[in-house]
């Protein structure tokens, strides 16, 4: 479908706060680096990944969903009474049930009136939760809407081969106003 009617407003996201670079990774793995002659600097090379985060024990999802959603909201002339669909697209999830969407909804001043729910659809929930948001407001059901999506396990929760790295972020998506052609979008956080 093309889009007439709508566009990213903003973007916000909040990093966790615990850092493990390729090099640590690294200094863990020298034992096998040195059988497999690997030299330092492969990790990093291969993958691109400089860093991981993660939360700390105990952290719930929706915190850093509401952390990034103000940080949304603060670029934006949308006020959260404005939002008419909020959809948490993570895999974490606070909960089962309640959806998480409402806890961030709640914490937001998001009005009564908006639709909430969580979307699970592993790396594709926020292109999915975009795209539902998105059809909403180009049908006129909504003016605008966001997406917040927060897959970081806290640290007493990473499996080696489960851990999922993406920082949490919210979209705001909303018709536009009178943008002329040369409005670009800026990505603070690509």
């Amino acid at each position: 479908m093309n889009y007439s009617n709508v566009y990213i407003e903003s973007i916000g996201y909040e990093l966790a706060p615990n850092v493990v670079d390729s090099s640590d990774l690294e200094a863990r793995l020298a034992p096998v680096y040195a059988k497999l002659h690997f030299q330092p600097g492969q990790l990093e090379a291969l993958t691109g990944i400089r860093e991981r985060r993660y939360w700390d024990a105990g952290f719930r999802m929706s915190n850093g969903a509401i952390a990034a959603g103000r940080k949304a909201l603060a670029q934006t002339p949308v006020a959260p009474g404005q939002i008419g669909m909020l959809i948490y697209a993570g895999v974490c999830r606070d909960n089962l049930e309640p959806a998480t969407a409402c806890a961030v909804a709640n914490a937001l001043q998001i009005g009564p009136d908006a639709l909430l729910y969580d979307v699970s659809n592993a790396c594709l929930g926020v292109v999915n939760g975009m795209i539902q948001i998105a059809n909403a407001i180009e049908t006129g059901q909504i003016s605008a809407g966001m997406v917040v999506s927060v897959n970081l396990p806290a640290r007493s929760s990473i499996q080696p081969s489960t851990a999922c790295w993406p920082r949490p972020t919210w979209r705001c998506l909303k018709k536009p106003l009178q943008h002329s052609p040369a409005d670009q979008v800026q990505w603070p956080c690509s």
